[in-house]
């Protein structure tokens, strides 16, 4: 009996430092991309990869902090996306071992505020700090907005969140050698309240 206590005590006190990041490689069918949980049942990516509702897929999570080599994979279902935002809304299930950081949806940024991205080119961790340049853009001719942010894009972290003070703040999409875009705070917002 006491060997029984004692090993559920140290799996208990394993467990809870166990905590994951909720920035999280994502996987399906031989493409990787990057998503952010932004809830302990929910992750935002981008749609352009063309999961239809009801796909699943893989979501692995790393242990710790972001770029952890040990992570948690579970399963997620596209609940559904939106291609002219750009955003794809995925459910998951907490893993029984640990649980998962999220990055709820929080306030627009101003022009300078800093921008944390981080998410997955392959099997490699990437982070990328930049500041928002410009918020007045919008995916041609759909009146939908868009962020710029001063930075290099690097081609495969489409879906990382964009981060500030803890709260996802946009999705990136795209870039180049010079800036990042991605879907703003309030095309997450109006995308959320469709459900």
């Amino acid at each position: 009996m006491l060997r029984v206590v004692a090993l559920v005590a140290m799996f208990c006190t394993v467990s809870q430092g166990q905590d994951l990041d909720g920035i999280c490689r994502l996987s399906c069918q031989g493409t990787t991309w990057s998503g952010i949980a932004i809830s302990e049942t929910q992750i935002l990516t981008v749609a352009h990869h063309g999961f239809a509702a009801g796909k699943v897929i893989r979501a692995e999570f790393p242990f710790g902090k972001h770029g952890a080599f040990e992570r948690i994979g579970v399963k997620s279902t596209v609940l559904r996306s939106d291609t002219a935002r750009d955003l794809s809304l995925l459910s998951y299930s907490q893993p029984v071992v640990a649980k998962v950081r999220c990055y709820p949806v929080g306030k627009s940024l101003a022009i300078g505020d800093n921008a944390v991205i981080s998410g997955y080119v392959a099997d490699q961790a990437m982070v990328v700090t930049c500041p928002l340049r410009r918020a007045d853009l919008e995916v041609t001719g759909t009146g939908i907005p868009i962020f710029e942010f001063n930075g290099v894009a690097v081609s495969g972290m489409s879906g990382s969140g964009a981060v500030h003070d803890g709260y996802t703040v946009g999705i990136q999409f795209g870039g180049d050698k010079t800036c990042l875009h991605a879907v703003t705070v309030e095309s997450i917002r109006q995308f959320l309240g469709e459900q």
